[in-house]
């Protein structure tokens, strides 16, 4: 065989192999085809989803689509609640995205929208602003630009103060007329800080029909009283001009308005016969009910309790001295002053009662700690404090704070805060340290019934006084088991 002959044969032989390779691989595929095959049939059926379909929203009755706007409208839950250096604060967010869905919507939801009432305020200051927002803890609908662009409101109210001249208000902010009294009240405790503001102050009061101002319908006036009455806590004000409101409205808030801020004596009187009156209640069994007396009588002198947050207005307002009535000769920051301690401690007291010793223990801590560090880095702004205002109600506070604490480490669900308390200085926040305090300040012979008496509320609470603290009690205990009338008992 020649090289030719080699060189053919070669070729034919590789030519056969792939032949037999790509039969092989036919062959294979036919098998895997098969069983592929047999796979799938075994194979349980892939249900798609059928698309989701939208709600048919408009087949419901128009009664049950127009709760459905009423609450989407609803400003409780468009309130944007934040903190401010005050305290919390707000701000109104609507929406408006369902007003474009269709023709139909929209007219049905704008009734809706249209129950809500807002007022329109416009003043010269805009720090006055901030502070309506901000400090006020008024919440708003809109302020800046977006206030001046709004025209949905049903009455306008304009600030100006014509003896400085200034009588174009230029800052608005527009608020709902649910908020309006939160308003007003901070205005209140401004003019009581600041005596002179009022006097030199104009209001002029519109009233407008919002949706239909070429044809404006009757406000009710209903409504027109509760655009105005809020305002009578606005007093002394140097003019007042109203347009477009009945005259019985126009005369019922001149007629509040006329009435004078409280003086201090009245405060603090006001306040104490609160407290009276819950002491009353607490001594009847009746805690829950003295509480809200005490609550009240923090009211009274201008000192605002929401739950654990605590707000003291006015403090200008006790500048002067009371110059009749039972604190006559006093200055009313101190009455003040004595006042917050002695309430301080009886809420601690009825909170106790309440078995709600974590109310207890924060009030009580919150306080010493004011006491002990807020004027004074070591306890002797306590010890003046004492002094100041009577042994007898420290003590209290001190014997109250320590039973509230004791009973916290009691109970597995009090851990987690009563652990905080103990990053905070033991003298304030050790039971031990603080029934030391509390019998330091009881210490004297004339205190001894209120030692007695100590002793036996926290007793019937399930707290014993740590031994040698009120020696005279100590000793009494002692001999307990002499009294025969108890002993048969």
């Amino acid at each position: 065989m020649n090289a030719l002959d080699t060189f053919y044969f070669a070729q034919e032989s590789d030519e056969a192999e792939e032949d037999s390779d790509y039969d092989l691989k036919a062959e294979l595929q036919l098998e895997y085809d098969k069983l592929d095959k047999e796979l799938r049939k075994r194979r349980a059926p892939v249900v798609k989803p059928a698309p989701e379909q939208p709600f048919p929203f408009m087949r419901l009755p128009q009664e049950l689509r127009e709760q459905v706007y009423d609450e989407y409208f609803r400003p409780e839950d468009r309130l944007e609640l934040y903190e401010s250096p005050d305290g919390p604060s707000g701000r109104y967010e609507f929406e408006f995205a369902l007003l474009r869905t269709s023709k139909q919507i929209w007219f049905e939801a704008l009734r809706s929208w249209r129950k809500n009432v807002f007022v329109r305020i416009e003043t010269p200051w805009p720090h006055a602003v901030h502070h309506i927002q901000a400090g006020g803890q008024v919440p708003i609908v809109a302020s800046g630009p977006r206030a001046d662009s709004f025209n949905q409101h049903t009455a306008l109210v304009q600030v100006t103060a014509p003896l400085h001249g200034v009588t174009v208000p230029d800052y608005s902010i527009i608020l709902l007329l649910h908020d309006l009294h939160s308003f007003t009240r901070v205005w209140y405790y401004s003019a009581l800080n600041y005596t002179n503001l009022n006097t030199q102050i104009c209001l002029t009061f519109t009233l407008r029909d919002p949706y239909y101002p070429a044809d404006p319908k009757p406000v009710p006036l209903s409504l027109q009283r509760k655009l105005l009455l809020p305002f009578g806590d606005v007093k002394g004000l140097y003019q007042t001009e109203f347009e477009g409101f009945a005259d019985f409205a126009i005369q019922e808030v001149r007629t509040a308005m006329i009435v004078p801020y409280p003086t201090v004596q009245e405060s603090c009187e006001r306040a104490t016969t609160l407290m009276e009156e819950g002491d009353l209640l607490l001594a009847t069994n009746n805690p829950e009910a003295a509480l809200a007396s005490y609550i009240n009588a923090f009211d009274a002198i201008h000192i605002k309790i929401l739950g654990r947050s605590r707000r003291v207005l006015a403090d200008g307002h006790f500048s002067e001295d009371i110059v009749a009535g039972r604190y006559a000769g006093q200055a009313a920051m101190t009455v003040r002053v004595i006042l917050r301690i002695s309430l301080v401690a009886r809420v601690v007291h009825a909170y106790l009662l309440l078995s709600r010793p974590e109310e207890a223990a924060f009030w009580g801590v919150r306080s010493i700690k004011l006491m002990r560090h807020g004027t004074s880095p070591t306890s002797a702004m306590e010890d003046f404090f004492s002094e100041f205002i009577g042994s007898a109600d420290m003590a209290c506070l001190y014997a109250w704070t320590a039973a509230a604490l004791t009973l916290m480490e009691r109970e597995e669900r009090y851990m987690e805060e009563r652990e905080a308390y103990k990053c905070e200085d033991e003298q304030v926040t050790d039971p031990g340290a603080l029934w030391w305090k509390a019998g330091a300040f009881l210490g004297a012979e004339k205190y001894k019934g209120e030692r007695k008496r100590v002793v036996e509320e926290v007793r019937r609470l399930g707290v014993r006084v740590p031994a040698g603290v009120f020696e005279d009690v100590d000793e009494v205990d002692s001999m307990v088991h002499l009294d025969l009338g108890a002993a048969e008992s």
